[in-house]
């Protein structure tokens, strides 16, 4: 991440503290697969979607800091650095899908408006939306040959395809694809998880405490994500 791509896009305030964390991490780190494996395992459990853009060594940093504990932490540089980038954002996926150019706006502006009930709903229904444009499947559906095997795999339907057309270079950022979370787990199962941000119990009605500023910048990265996997070469 070099200084002129900061200077563009993030207040003062914020570029110091992310070049401070950035250089600590060069001089204190060495990234390995394995941990940065973990790092984003670990990210993805608290309901944070980490895209294939992303730099490495940060998200090795923000995995080390979950696992000792320090979940505040991670929440709060997570919550600043997705408001930094929102204009970014929304004008990436926007690029990707130009005909949901209305849908993608209202619900990036109802983010800003701190109207966080509709910007969920609206950005959970525009992830298998963004799914179904490319491949006519879903992220939100379970590949059901799978869980008619005997081993009984839960994976996105989506998942195979984008697999099959976009060998990431980083196989780590596969996560999300690979392994089921409370965003769409069976609403039975949510008391599993310490993150209570559940797709079903939002759509069908079921949860109505959702609506808060960093339940919906953490859909956004699940947004941005699945942008970033459908279109990524």
């Amino acid at each position: 991440m070099n200084e002129f791509y900061l200077n563009s896009i993030f207040t003062e305030e914020f570029k110091g503290f992310l070049n401070k964390l950035i250089n600590n991490i060069s001089e204190s780190i060495k990234v390995s697969d394995k941990e940065a494996s973990l790092a984003i395992l670990e990210l993805f459990k608290h309901g944070w979607y980490i895209s294939l853009d992303s730099n490495p060594s940060m998200v090795v940093e923000l995995g080390r800091e979950l696992l000792r504990g320090d979940l505040e932490k991670v929440n709060d540089f997570l919550t600043l650095y997705y408001e930094e980038q929102l204009n970014e954002l929304e004008n990436r996926i926007i690029t990707h899908n130009k005909n949901r150019i209305d849908l993608i706006k209202e619900a990036f502006d109802n983010h800003r408006c701190q109207r966080y009930y509709s910007s969920i709903t609206l950005f959970i229904t525009q992830i298998d939306g963004l799914c179904y444009d490319v491949y006519k499947k879903f992220y939100f559906k379970n590949n059901r040959d799978l869980q008619k095997a005997k081993t009984k795999i839960y994976k996105p339907e989506v998942e195979a395809f984008i697999k099959y057309n976009n060998k990431f270079k980083i196989p780590d950022f596969e996560i999300p694809l690979n392994e089921i979370n409370v965003i769409n787990d069976h609403s039975i199962n949510v008391s599993n998880y310490s993150v209570k941000l559940n797709r079903h119990e939002i759509i069908h009605g079921m949860d109505y405490q959702y609506g808060t500023k960093i339940n919906s910048l953490k859909i956004i990265s699940l947004l941005n994500y699945i942008n970033f996997a459908l279109h990524y070469n």
